[in-house]
């Protein structure tokens, strides 16, 4: 059989697919980097070429989804025709999550995979954290009646994890809960 080259990029996301394919299918623990190779019909040294083992593959996952959940994010706070308070609404973690429905969310959604979830629910926090403090910088200067503080933009966004938690609620519930806490903390 030739061999088929292709561009290290497109090689290291066919991987990465497969692999999160494979992971959502069988589980994480007991998918094998033997497996991703297996999948893709390549030996298994290619899949080595590109990542160390099978743990770097899933860092660099969870850093791919952050990074996605975190565009979906700057699409909002970037949009002029809001106000401060739709982009507070439209930037709740649950909702930057389900707004996507491909093997990545489906793999964090699994009910066995909840550790997994929170690990990735803590990278976006980390990411997004910096970002809406320079847009409440912005807002604080150009919106007179809100003053939202740095403790609020914490607490407004790692509270959120604590009622993602909540399976007695539905989704849509969680969404009405984390506006409601919101418009609580910055007092509307």
């Amino acid at each position: 059989m030739a061999r088929i080259t292709k561009e290290p990029s497109v090689r290291r996301n066919e991987i990465l697919n497969i692999a999160m394919e494979l992971f959502y299918e069988k589980g994480y623990d007991r998918t094998s980097i033997t497996d991703i190779a297996n999948k893709m019909k390549v030996a298994q040294g290619l899949c080595y070429r590109y990542f160390k083992s099978k743990e770097e593959i899933f860092q660099y996952a969870l850093e791919e989804s952050a990074d996605r959940s975190i565009e979906k994010l700057m699409r909002i706070l970037s949009d002029n025709n809001k106000n401060v308070l739709e982009k507070l609404k439209e930037t709740s973690l649950l909702g930057i999550l389900r707004s996507d429905e491909d093997s990545y969310n489906k793999f964090y959604h699994k009910n066995e995979n909840s550790k997994i979830h929170d690990e990735l629910l803590l990278k976006i926090c980390e990411k997004l954290i910096p970002i809406l403090l320079k847009e409440v910088e912005k807002w604080n200067k150009t919106e007179k009646n809100i003053n939202i503080t740095e403790s609020m933009v914490y607490f407004c966004l790692y509270g959120q994890l604590g009622i993602l938690k909540l399976n007695s609620l539905t989704h849509e519930e969680k969404l009405k809960e984390i506006e409601l806490l919101i418009n609580k903390i910055i007092g509307i």
